[in-house]
C-alpha cells in the first residue's frame, strides 16, 4: 500500500478554513493562526527552524501591510490578525 503525504499548503488551507469558520463574539479579537507540528530535534530540525522563521516573517509582513503577497493586490481582512503556532 502506498502512503500519500498531504502537502503542507493543504494543511495550511484547511487550518485557515477551520479558523475562519469558528464562531466568535463581536468584541473578540480575531486571530488566524498558521503553523503546525515541527521537529525540534533530529535530522529535520534545521529545516523546521527555517520553516518557523519563514512563517514568522510572513505573519509580520501580512500584519504590517495587510497584503497577502508583494506581487498581488489581494488584501487581508483588516479585522483579523495573523499569528504563528508551532508545536
Amino acid at each position: 500500500m502506498v502512503k500519500k503525504r498531504v502537502p503542507l499548503i493543504s494543511c495550511m488551507v484547511l487550518l485557515l478554513i477551520v479558523s475562519l469558520s469558528l464562531p466568535g463574539g463581536t468584541n473578540a479579537a480575531k486571530v488566524l493562526y498558521i503553523g503546525g507540528t515541527m521537529s525540534l530535534t533530529g535530522p529535520y530540525s534545521q529545516d523546521s527552524a527555517a520553516m518557523l522563521v519563514a512563517f514568522e516573517n510572513y505573519v509580520k509582513y501580512v500584519n504590517e501591510t495587510k497584503l497577502l503577497s508583494p506581487w498581488s493586490n489581494e488584501k487581508f481582512p483588516a479585522d483579523i490578525t495573523l499569528g504563528v503556532v508551532a508545536r
